[in-house]
């Protein structure tokens, strides 16, 4: 499958949040089933990030991830909101994973019993989340999720417990243990050993482009230009390999090749829209002035008929409109044009 569909439940699970946030989780408990199948079976470019919501900088990553994958689910995070939540009654929660590793877990409190349920922030931050990232949940490029975690508790003891992470994208009905021996790294645009480095690579790129910007004004220029986004990967790929043949700092390369590029296009839309600006300018003037001249003879009525009848000056205004789309679309074609356009803002 080429295409997720999953903003139906994305807008249902809004709905949901503002009508009562407290219960995100269990809201979104009711729809995993219906995403986890879109989602497993999309074959594009997924993406999983964890953010701190409450950070001015936390939505970065999100931002990155729209830039260079198809779909990102997004878990949001804030170590002084961060709610957990189960309910040990529900049944047919499978909690799986080595068996010596959930001995282990459950060992961690006297008398405890393994729980599955899930960890997220608190009820203005969801909020806030799901109204700052709305736009690109309706446009199927985004989903907000609770984070799936196993509970180690003791019911009638001291009510003291221990959080273990599960694997997101498991079965709906499936709490999988994470590998906590190894990172987990949630960028699988280049699928080698070498990712983790080469993620860190690119953010270290194209962070100080997309910083600052505001997340609504970010969500509509990606939507606008989407059929962007391709080739702007594959220029992705060509910085890494740049890097790494000419041995070059990051810093460096940014100031050395990517700057002047984003200059050149700078100067081209500012030449560009000058040029369109006074061409319609004079063809406004011409305009009005015939118009003008029209109802000094015919009078306001006489004038307006003969304006709306003839055109007058619209094959002059089309023209220099298809002339000005055809140079944007020009400089479309400049791999680095989206970046300039989310600096430009």
């Amino acid at each position: 499958m080429n295409k997720i569909e999953v903003s139906n439940i994305g807008r249902n699970l809004y709905d949901l949040v503002l009508e009562n946030s407290h219960d995100y989780s269990p809201h979104y408990s009711k729809f995993e089933k219906e995403f986890l199948d879109q989602f497993n079976q999309f074959s594009g470019v997924k993406n999983d990030v964890r953010i701190n919501v409450s950070e001015n900088d936390g939505y970065d990553l999100v931002k990155l991830s729209l830039l260079l994958s198809d779909f990102t689910s997004v878990f949001p995070y804030d170590e002084e909101n961060f709610l957990y939540t189960f309910d040990p009654n529900i049944k047919g929660r499978k909690i799986i994973g080595p068996e010596n590793y959930l001995d282990a877990i459950s060992n961690e409190i006297p008398n405890a019993n393994l729980f599955a349920g899930y960890g997220s922030v608190s009820e203005d931050l969801i909020e806030s989340a799901f109204e700052s990232l709305f736009p690109l949940i309706e446009a199927n490029k985004l989903f907000i999720r609770p984070e799936k975690i196993i509970f180690s508790v003791d019911l009638y003891g001291d009510g003291g417990a221990t959080v273990h992470p599960a694997d997101p994208n498991g079965g709906s009905d499936e709490w999988r243990v994470l590998d906590t021996t190894t990172s987990q790294n949630s960028y699988p645009l280049f699928d080698r050993k070498s990712s983790v480095e080469n993620h860190k690579m690119l953010a270290d790129i194209l962070v100080p482009y997309i910083r600052g910007i505001d997340m609504l004004e970010y969500s509509k220029i990606i939507l606008d230009e989407d059929d962007l986004l391709s080739a702007f990967r594959l220029q992705t790929k060509n910085y890494l390999e740049l890097i790494k043949k000419n041995d070059q700092y990051i810093h460096e390369f940014r100031s050395d090749v990517i700057q002047p590029k984003l200059d050149l296009i700078n100067r081209k839309f500012t030449t560009i829209t000058n040029n369109h600006r006074l061409k319609v300018a004079g063809a406004t003037i011409g305009t009005a002035g015939l118009m003008l001249l029209s109802m000094t003879q015919t009078g306001i009525t006489a004038a307006l008929s003969q304006f709306i009848t003839f055109g007058l000056g619209t094959v002059g205004f089309v023209k220099n409109e298809t002339e000005y789309q055809d140079n944007i679309d020009k400089l479309k074609d400049i791999p680095e044009y989206l970046l300039w356009r989310i600096n430009k803002g």
